[in-house]
């Protein structure tokens, strides 16, 4: 019984470091962390004068991380989703096209005001790899956190071809990174292993192959 009883114990802490990874490997904030890193690590977009970062943060955060986070606590005082953690299909839609919207319009405000080039594509990417999601979801459950962070492991791979080699140290902390968000999603059974793996090698794919097409 003792046995059973470390088990469980055992069982029930491990539940709550994959939850602990899922909040923080969340997909809403890859856009915002990828932006400060860019500002943050030597390249030419950390030449940009302080404020212009700081308005380009502000864009990035409020559409992709702030406005999507009410909109999801709306919905569950709605009834509209039963849980935050979107757990079925039918829940993911209306969320998933709010976001390609809102993060289509922090990549068309930043091209029109002239933003070097890898701080708007950050958003396309984003929003591309969103909507590819979207149109999964109406027949096939995919992982959304994997898409989130493929897609974040994809755009570090490139930035390390296009800006420097500053970047893959990054890199390589994201792939790391992905396996334990992966662990993690499978010790909270929210998805099975097929749909860990396709998420994240479909965002892995879609953001460098857009990352390349576009420079």
């Amino acid at each position: 019984m003792i046995s059973g009883m470390n088990m469980a114990k055992e069982n029930s802490l491990q539940h709550k470091a994959a939850w602990v990874f899922s909040v923080i490997l969340h997909p809403l904030w890859f856009p915002s962390v990828l932006l400060v890193l860019l500002f943050s690590l030597p390249s030419y977009v950390h030449l940009l004068p302080g404020e212009i970062k700081r308005f380009d943060l502000l864009i990035v955060s409020i559409n992709t991380l702030f406005i999507p986070v009410a909109y999801i606590i709306i919905f569950y005082r709605l009834k509209i989703i039963r849980s935050f953690q979107l757990e079925t299909r039918e829940e993911r839609n209306l969320p998933l096209i709010l976001y390609v919207v809102f993060s289509y319009v922090s990549f068309v405000v930043l091209k029109k005001v002239h933003q070097p080039s890898l701080v708007w594509q950050i958003l396309l990417v984003s929003s591309t790899i969103t909507f590819f999601c979207l149109l999964v979801n109406f027949r096939w459950k995919i992982s959304l956190h994997m898409a989130g962070i493929g897609g974040f492991s994809g755009m570090l791979l490139i930035f390390t071809l296009r800006a420097g080699p500053v970047f893959s140290w990054w890199w390589i902390v994201s792939l790391l990174l992905s396996g334990i968000l992966g662990t993690s999603r499978l010790m909270m059974k929210q998805h099975t292993p097929s749909e860990v793996y396709t998420g994240f090698f479909t965002g892995f794919f879609l953001a460098a192959l857009l990352l390349w097409y576009m420079a």
